[in-house]
């Protein structure tokens, strides 16, 4: 009892030493799972006609480059762009909210009214939401500068990514089976988690991104009717933030709303308005509960809950790992008291 006493210790105290020496890199090593399992039926279709794994991986590992991170890095600079446009556009006074803003009230007499009524300062509320625009834009643009800076961590963040997405590749089965003989559970129960990882992985992602795709390419036909500037490129930053359920698209057509009402294009910013509610917004009421609350057996409310709370905890990768954590909470639990009760 003594000696099984110590090698509990001893086990817990090295797995804790272990998970610090790993915790920094914990986002490249989940990311690097999830993309082993989400393109595993390519390598395997590859490694079916090559049969030489080593080479089957390195050519996935060519495909999710030229799938998904290159185009990544060409998006990320087209949004850094248009971020600096905007915040030059608010310095040098082209787009004055102040302005914007007694123009709108003035339009609107019962607003203007009420205001009065309220003795609220118009050229206040102006000028806070056009400090408030301006400070947005900066924060964005500092956001994205920072993270450039900061180009060596995130470097070897991708390395590591890769790195370990090629043994994953290659060796994952062999990987697993290792995991599940020397985890502590039932084998059953094991494959049973291990299945809902993989199901709420998939469908999340899955989800996400054709949510995210209906929405931007929506997004970029409404704009580009309407003859916004840039439509394409805001097309694509609906895309990103359709990551946010219910409010995330509402970030961007909001905003560009607001443009056209203070450049006197009323009818345009009210189209874009009644579409952003009930075409935009309707593809996620739609589509979402089916793609993602359906396919994880989660409520709706539990999905944005843990995407919003995800995101907050690990950023953008909290998209998946929130849905993910929920979906393992409740099946956990699901076992003990099918195992304990």
């Amino acid at each position: 009892m003594k000696s099984e006493n110590a090698y509990l210790i001893l086990l817990g105290i090295i797995t804790v030493l272990f998970s610090t020496l790993l915790f920094d890199y914990f986002i490249p090593i989940f990311w690097a799972v999830i993309f082993s399992i989400l393109f595993s039926p390519m390598h395997n279709v590859i490694n079916r006609y090559i049969k030489r794994p080593s080479l089957s991986s390195c050519l996935t590992l060519i495909g999710i480059l030229l799938i998904v991170i290159l185009p990544s890095f060409f998006i990320l600079a087209a949004i850094t762009n248009e971020i600096y446009q905007i915040l030059s556009n608010i310095e040098s006074g082209q787009y004055d909210i102040q302005s914007f803003t007694k123009s709108a009230i003035s339009v609107l007499p019962i607003l203007e009214q009420t205001i009065e009524k309220l003795d609220i300062n118009i050229e206040t509320i102006g000028k806070q939401l056009n400090d408030l625009a301006y400070g947005v834009a900066q924060f964005s643009y500092s956001a994205v500068i920072r993270a450039s800076e900061n180009i060596v961590n995130f470097v070897i963040s991708l390395l590591i990514m890769v790195y370990l997405l090629f043994f994953f590749l290659r060796d994952g089965k062999t990987i697993l089976d290792a995991c599940i003989e020397a985890f502590p559970m039932e084998d059953k129960h094991e494959k049973f988690l291990l299945d809902k990882f993989n199901h709420v992985t998939k469908a999340t992602i899955k989800g996400t991104f054709l949510v995210a795709l209906s929405q931007g390419f929506l997004g970029y036909i409404i704009l580009t009717l309407l003859n916004v500037q840039g439509a394409a490129l805001w097309g694509f930053i609906m895309a990103l933030f359709s990551i946010l359920p219910g409010i995330g698209t509402a970030i961007v057509w909001l905003p560009i709303s607001l443009v056209l009402f203070y450049k006197g294009l009323w009818i345009n910013a009210s189209i874009l308005i009644f579409s952003g509610f009930f075409i935009i917004g309707i593809v996620d009421n739609l589509l979402r509960p089916y793609l993602i609350s359906k396919e994880t057996k989660l409520p709706d409310y539990l999905v944005l809950l843990t995407t919003i709370g995800g995101i907050s905890l690990f950023g953008i990768s909290g998209f998946v790992l929130g849905p993910i954590i929920a979906a393992l909470f409740i099946s956990l639990w699901s076992l003990m008291k099918k195992t304990h009760v």
